[in-house]
């Protein structure tokens, strides 16, 4: 989702992911100073992952209704609409410029061919009349 916002968004996500790397850090350091029981550690690291997930199933539901992911939404529709329409655009220039190109070289070297037959059709009724 964060893909689908605008470059300036990225970077916050990026540190987020560095805090979260760094919360792991402190909390570890908080169960060893505390001297709590190994099975007690294992239990709070599983509730604050379960907290954890549970809160981004939560964002990943409400974000798109959000008149802010909105705005962005659209703004990349219309953006991409815009850009299939250049896209048709230049694949048509491009496909006329193919046939034009495609149908002078097809002119040229005919004309070519026919010019070559008929100066060697010259050439053999000059040598049979000698």
């Amino acid at each position: 989702m964060a893909g689908l916002l605008p470059t300036s968004y990225t970077t916050p996500i990026m540190s987020g992911q560095g805090l979260a790397g760094t919360f792991a850090a402190f909390a570890m350091i908080c169960a060893i100073a505390s001297g709590s029981e190994l099975e007690d550690a294992a239990f709070g690291y599983f509730i604050v992952a379960c907290v954890v997930v549970f809160l981004s199933i939560l964002s990943y539901i409400l974000l798109p209704k959000l008149k802010f992911f909105q705005f962005y939404q659209e703004r990349i529709r219309k953006q991409t609409s815009d850009d299939e329409q250049n896209t048709v655009t230049l694949m048509n220039i491009e496909v006329k410029d193919a046939a034009a190109d495609e149908k002078e070289l097809h002119s040229t070297s005919m004309m070519k061919i026919f010019k070559k037959c008929r100066m060697e059709d010259r050439d053999s009724t000059v040598g049979v009349a000698d």
